[in-house]
């Protein structure tokens, strides 16, 4: 089942992380992947960013007849539940750019590698940052234990067959200059963040997401511990206050304190689980 744009907002950081993450990219049914690197395979020119500041946006050329070797801007982490595939966005189809089709294993680590051909007579221009392919994410019936044969970026640059070793050395220059950013410690982080997350137990994950996703989460922890509080002092004061049993309200809650102590023990509970859950999150 195809996860829809509703489903990539929920999941994210669930079942996978995109990063850097921005909801302008995101279609009904898929995520608009960006330009990262740009070169050319068969001179090994970098034609992108080629100097530039990463925010600037350029006007990358295709030759007619030609290729290049597109690293994406986005990293991408997928969990034993998702799988991926990439298709090329319509408008660059429409202009005779060819994108190869590309599976996206379950727990892929990384960016991705995409050829671009254009397959017309003439030269195509494409803007660095426009989406130039979409990923959809489908969920699996049952989660993946093993990853592919090959997880990350740059495992698939160690097949020199797919690339000239001039193409893979400067694709790896450019990965290995991301390697202490703040981007990719956001990455790191938040793919960490879905590992523990997907380790947790069904009950656990939904505690999680109740804790996340509800406003009323911080409101039913205050009143679980309000309620604990004068559930407790109450008890105290029947036992250690003879003469308090009885007055008439009180003296109802004395003949009743069986049921009061359930409802402390549940409210004991609740606060306790919640508590586990902000200790969690801040681990």
């Amino acid at each position: 089942m195809a996860l829809s744009d509703v489903d990539l907002h929920k999941h994210h950081h669930r079942r996978f992380v995109i990063e850097p993450w921005d909801s302008n990219q995101i279609s009904p049914l898929g995520y608009d992947l960006r330009m990262g690197f740009v070169i050319d395979p068969a001179t090994a020119e970098e034609l992108y960013p080629k100097g530039l500041e990463p925010e600037e946006v350029a006007d990358i050329t295709i030759r007619a007849h030609q290729s290049v070797v597109v690293v994406t801007l986005e990293r991408i982490y997928l969990t034993g539940r998702v799988i991926g595939t990439v298709h090329a966005r319509s408008g660059i189809s429409a202009k005779g750019v060819i994108v190869n089709s590309v599976t996206v294993d379950p727990k892929w680590n990384g960016r991705l590698l995409l050829t671009f051909c254009n397959s017309s007579d003439k030269n195509i221009t494409i803007q660095s940052n426009k989406g130039m392919a979409t990923l959809i994410l489908h969920s699996v019936e049952t989660e993946t234990k093993n990853s592919g044969h090959k997880s990350e970026t740059k495992q698939l640059l160690q097949d020199h067959e797919r690339y000239s070793s001039s193409v893979s050395n400067k694709i790896l220059t450019y990965l290995n200059e991301y390697k202490d950013t703040t981007g990719e410690k956001r990455y790191q982080k938040a793919r960490e963040y879905t590992k523990w997350f997907r380790g947790k137990s069904y009950i656990e994950r939904k505690l999680i997401i109740l804790k996340h996703d509800t406003k009323w989460y911080k409101l039913s922890q205050k009143l679980s511990l309000y309620f604990l509080s004068i559930s407790v002092l109450a008890l105290l004061a029947i036992m250690l206050i003879p003469g308090l049993s009885s007055m008439p309200f009180i003296s109802h809650i004395a003949k009743n304190h069986n049921i009061l102590s359930v409802m402390v023990a549940t409210a004991a509970l609740a606060l306790s689980i919640t508590n586990k859950l902000d200790s969690n999150g801040r681990s």
